[in-house]
């Protein structure tokens, strides 16, 4: 007999109360506990006999053992200590290969031992099963063992709910069937006094409100499924001081807006390694929509939303909520909008995020990674932000007297019209330390700007040691500073531009700009490359290079200071003023400006 662990779903949710899923074997009275810890985990598997799925009657015997294989911490029957293997087995019935246990259900033959907080006292914990098809012969260990994660460690943590204030809900062999039958079960919910709700694998078909006091907990994303059609409204609804966990939600409304997850003036509220998605083919789709003053941790949540004629968009903060993001990717997908992120709509808004993945794409107008507007503040480290297709394809686009920080993020606008990795607009502000802003289209006749700071003598934009680089198929430039009055300062770091029809410019100012220690480079324009090109108002550059094949500096307009900077390719000017201290050509000879 050739038999062949292919793969495991450990599905190990310990609670407060008793845990129960569909079951294999005969059903049972329900396992949940008024007193004391569960005693009883969820376990899934998939095995295979001569390199086909089983079907049949099995025999299985499951231990908890150390890394190393040589101690047992428990086992079906309380035998088989040092790893080896118990005396009794667990008779299970095996449809293509999969089957599920009970692991501590007394009520199996074979089960006689619990299991408990004890067992699962240290993280070096690996499950271990033998199997043997039909009901005689020897049992063959399934290897590799199977290392225990985190989430049973719930057991340890009694102090989330009191004794019996944990509800389960199953298909069958729940306390309920449903999730708001659950909820609206509890009446007596306080800050004192929480409940826990688990809800077993299976997909729940309905729409859920929140009470407060209450968290909600699956058995994994894609495993615990929320689905209902809610059109112009929102699957799950949040409510203050309430908890969400390991699950997904799902809503395929078709109304005019539709919400995966919704909240409005809810503080206290946390999202954990959740799936949100909005997909019905409605006019607007939001996986997740936060608004007014509400006070929200996101961690590890993915969102989607799609299919939806006018805009989708993975996470939508508007009107006043503080949002806290740690990780995660949120992605709007198709129609004529799509943003992984939009945030806007006043300065109590605020969003701090973390190594998270904002996408937009595929719509025909606008796609963007991350849009912050109308005078939110935005703080982001690390992470990746994209803005893939349409007219108008950005990384990151801030406007509108928005505040945005970023440290070590990389953006990015591409295969658009016009593309851009980070668009700073109308009076607002931008500072940027370190990261990667690249932008690069394909379209024909398309521009791409890494970073464009754009709209007057308010709009600013500081950047430390950033890399910038700009791929056009008409126009590429590594930073655009445009319009009279607007303010970039630059820091150190490279901006390059590559490749067009028409102008390739590392940098380009119409308003005031000031850089320090920075590079500049053009390359491959057909019908120009410029380093740094000047064109109204006033540009002082120290200790800076520049290069381009046409010429390193080119000046039509305004005011040009140059000091002790290096110029590979000259200079042309037309018009405007130059002052040079201290000037190089490329090969650091000295530069007498014209």
């Amino acid at each position: 007999m050739n038999t062949k662990w292919l793969s495991l779903l450990l599905v190990l949710i310990l609670a407060l109360g008793g845990l129960t899923l569909a079951r294999a074997a005969p059903e049972s009275t329900p396992l949940s506990q008024a007193g004391g810890a569960p005693t009883v985990v969820s376990y899934q598997g998939r095995v295979q006999v001569s390199g086909a799925p089983f079907t049949g009657s099995g025999y299985f015997k499951f231990a908890v053992v150390n890394q190393a294989g040589n101690i047992t911490y428990w086992s079906n029957d309380g035998t088989g200590s040092g790893g080896n293997e118990p005396t009794a087995a667990v008779p299970l019935t095996v449809n293509n290969g999969l089957f599920t246990v009970l692991l501590g259900d007394t009520t199996l033959s074979g089960m006689t031992q619990s299991l408990s907080a004890a067992v699962f006292a240290a993280p070096d914990r690996y499950l271990r099963v033998w199997f043997r098809p039909g009901g005689s012969g020897a049992f063959t260990l399934l290897t590799p063992d199977t290392r225990i994660a985190a989430v049973p460690y719930a057991l340890q943590a009694q102090h989330a709910a009191p004794p019996g204030n944990v509800i389960v809900v199953a298909k069958s062999n729940g306390d309920f069937n449903s999730i708001q039958g659950a909820i609206n079960s509890i009446t007596d919910a306080s800050a004192g006094n929480p409940y826990l709700i688990w809800v077993a694998p299976g997909w729940y078909n309905e729409a859920v409100k929140m009470n407060p006091y209450i968290h909600l907990q699956g058995a994994g994303q894609g495993v615990t499924v929320i689905q209902a059609a809610v059109p112009n409204g929102a699957v799950l609804k949040l409510v203050s001081n309430t908890s969400v966990r390991d699950l997904s939600v799902s809503n395929i409304g078709s109304g005019p807006t539709n919400y995966g997850i919704s909240g409005q003036d809810v503080t206290g509220v946390e999202i954990a390694n959740v799936f949100a998605e909005a997909g019905g083919l409605g006019t607007s789709n939001i996986a997740i929509y936060l608004t007014g003053d509400s006070e929200v941790v996101l961690e590890n949540v993915t969102a989607e939303a799609s299919k939806a004629s006018n805009s989708n968009t993975g996470l939508s903060i508007t009107l006043g909520p503080e949002v806290t993001l740690h990780g995660g990717a949120f992605t709007g997908m198709g129609g004529t909008y799509a943003y992984g992120i939009w945030v806007a709509g006043g300065s109590d808004t605020f969003l701090g995020a973390a190594d998270v993945r904002a996408i937009g794409q595929d719509a025909s107008d606008t796609n963007a990674g991350l849009e912050n507007g109308n005078y939110p503040t935005v703080l982001l480290q690390g992470g990746f932000f994209l803005g893939s297709g349409g007219e108008y394809a950005y990384g990151i686009y801030n406007h509108n007297a928005a505040l945005l920080e970023a440290e070590g993020v990389t953006a990015q606008g591409e295969n658009a019209e016009t593309a851009r990795a980070l668009y700073n607009y109308t009076d607002s502000r931008a500072i940027l330390r370190g990261g990667s802003f690249t932008a690069r289209t394909s379209v024909t006749a398309g521009m791409a700007y890494a970073i464009h700071n754009a709209g007057g003598a308010n709009t600013i934009l500081e950047t430390h040691d950033v890399t910038a680089l700009a791929e056009g198929t008409a126009y590429s430039q590594g930073l655009r500073n445009e319009a009279a009055g607007t303010v970039a300062r630059v820091n150190g770091g490279t901006f390059t531009a590559r490749g067009g029809s028409m102008t390739a410019i590392g940098i380009s100012t119409w308003g005031n700009l000031t850089a320090q220690g920075t590079s500049a480079l053009a390359e491959n324009g057909t019908v120009g490359n410029y380093g740094l090109y000047v064109s109204g108002d006033q540009a002082r550059a120290d200790a800076c290079r520049f290069k381009g094949s046409t010429y390193a500096v080119r000046e039509t307009s305004g005011a040009l200071y140059l000091a002790v900077s290096q110029l590979d390719g000259g200079m042309q000017r037309t018009a405007g003023t130059v002052t040079c201290f201290e000037v190089y050509n490329g090969n650091y000879a000295a530069y007498s400006c014209p």
